[in-house]
């Protein structure tokens, strides 16, 4: 079995010259103190300061489609330097108004069972322990927004639900009907339906040790129920909380250490068409800053469930681009996630509502993934939100994007063709005494020198770099 070994020598560091579009840290903090943020101090696990995420969809994961067919990949995911395991729903499926043979994991019939077809309650319990005793962590995704139609709440507390026109609904955003018409929409201003939900979650911190949950469609649930969750889970245990959501910043006020970022995949997206550049992420990376508390960070991702199931979501793969974008996801600020299948070179979209598989007999992918997560997990520049160094944003041409991370003497410089084409370009960084993640070599350049890049070309520069043996 290869064994990493991390480059602990950490040379001289030779004067940097980096024109930056960041913010300096005086402006940070002024910043910060202009926003009406007052980011409650949440009890954080410290594991999360170099996680990288891994989401799985167990159905779909082997040909089995069980927790004990997945446990088999433990050992390989461990490898990878993978932290934390996100399972997608593992609950009971409503029958009623069902989609498809299996029917939509995000119908939920029971809160606080397993889906017999994915194994027993004591073998999800067996996974987790196995996972945790592997030095990594376990999140549920949490489907807080909706029922089956056919949970037993629909007879049994019908004032938990929103009724339009007189009768239980499906879900609305903006005043605007979706297509999710086979599960019924929860409706928070009943107390007690707070209360029982709440108890839900605590139920699998205490049976079954989940270290957190990631909730789906957080922004559709009102902010002080967020706020009232938080300190009820914390008095189980200790936990993680990721916003399946983005553009809310009280939900780092209220609950959450991360919440996705979806606006950066469709970015991602955009520039694989060539719809835009690295000037598109500056002005990102600017806004970004200018909307969210200091101290934050968003989780990172060039696929999950939603754009792998939903016909009218993009196509994830990103052709010639997808290796850039994924160089881009695990290395600017925040908390990568790598979807399953994708170190196998994943070509399709995993079905939602019947039985799909990966095909597990091309892993060529896997060499590539674990260079970057294991460089994420163990230089300090690449850690999360106020553990890693903040992004310094060089100016280059329009369609490079480059940057630099420093935190305790740990350096990463990324420098990426958002492009396909031949881009020549003087990089403002003076790149000295790193090493190329991907080649081993060393590598040096003079700030203001002349730089040529191939079509969506990537270099990850890093002090200390790492070693796989």
């Amino acid at each position: 079995m290869n064994k990493l070994r991390v480059i602990t020598q950490i040379k001289i560091l030779l004067p940097i010259t980096i024109l930056l579009s960041a913010c300096t840290n005086d402006e940070s903090e002024m910043r910060s103190a202009d926003k009406v943020f007052h980011v409650q101090k949440m009890n954080t696990p410290l594991w999360e300061r170099n996680a990288t995420i891994y989401e799985v969809d167990v159905r779909n994961y082997t040909k089995e489609g069980t927790f004990k067919a997945f446990s088999l990949h433990l050992p390989r995911l461990q490898k990878m330097g993978i932290t934390t395991i996100c399972f997608n729903p593992i609950f009971p499926i409503g029958f009623a108004k069902r989609r498809g043979a299996l029917g939509n994991p995000y119908s939920i019939a029971d809160f606080t069972k397993v889906n017999p077809e994915l194994g027993s309650f004591e073998d999800f319990r067996e996974l987790t322990l196995e996972i945790q005793d592997m030095g990594m962590h376990v999140l549920l995704d949490w489907v807080g927004n909706q029922t089956s139609w056919d949970h037993h709440w629909v007879e049994s507390q019908p004032q938990w639900y929103v009724h339009r026109n007189d009768t239980i609904s499906h879900p609305y955003f903006d005043n605007k009907p979706t297509h999710w018409t086979d599960v019924a929409e929860l409706n928070y201003e009943s107390e007690s339906l707070r209360s029982t939900m709440i108890e839900s979650m605590k139920f699998w911190l205490r049976s079954a040790d989940v270290d957190g949950f990631r909730c789906h469609a957080a922004q559709h649930i009102p902010d002080d129920f967020w706020t009232e969750a938080r300190p009820a889970l914390e008095r189980v245990k200790q936990v993680f909380m990721v916003a399946d959501a983005e553009g809310n910043p009280r939900h780092y006020e209220t609950c959450f250490q991360a919440t996705h970022a979806w606006s950066l995949y469709q970015l991602f997206h955009e520039i694989s068409r060539g719809n835009a550049n690295g000037n598109d992420l500056r002005d990102y990376v600017a806004r970004d800053r200018s909307s969210y508390p200091a101290g934050y960070f968003h989780i990172n991702f060039t696929a999950t469930h939603h754009v792998r199931h939903q016909k009218d979501m993009h196509d994830p793969h990103f052709g010639d681009a997808q290796e850039a974008m994924a160089v881009l996801a695990m290395t600017m600020e925040g908390m990568p996630s790598l979807y399953n299948g994708l170190e196998a070179e994943l070509q399709k979209k995993l079905p939602l509502y019947d039985k799909g598989e990966i095909k597990w007999d091309s892993e060529k992918k896997q060499g590539f993934y674990i260079k970057l997560i294991q460089l994420k997990k163990f230089n300090k520049a690449l850690f999360n939100g106020k553990y890693g160094g903040q992004m310094q944003i060089a100016e280059a041409a329009s369609e490079v994007f480059a940057f630099l991370r420093e935190k305790d003497g740990h350096r990463v410089a990324v420098i990426v063709n958002c492009s396909g084409n031949i881009i020549s370009t003087p990089i403002n960084l003076a790149l000295n005494s790193l090493s190329d993640l991907f080649t081993g070599k060393d590598y040096s350049r003079s700030s203001g020198e002349n730089l040529t890049m191939e079509p969506w070309q990537y270099l990850v520069l890093a002090n200390p770099s790492i070693t796989l043996q």
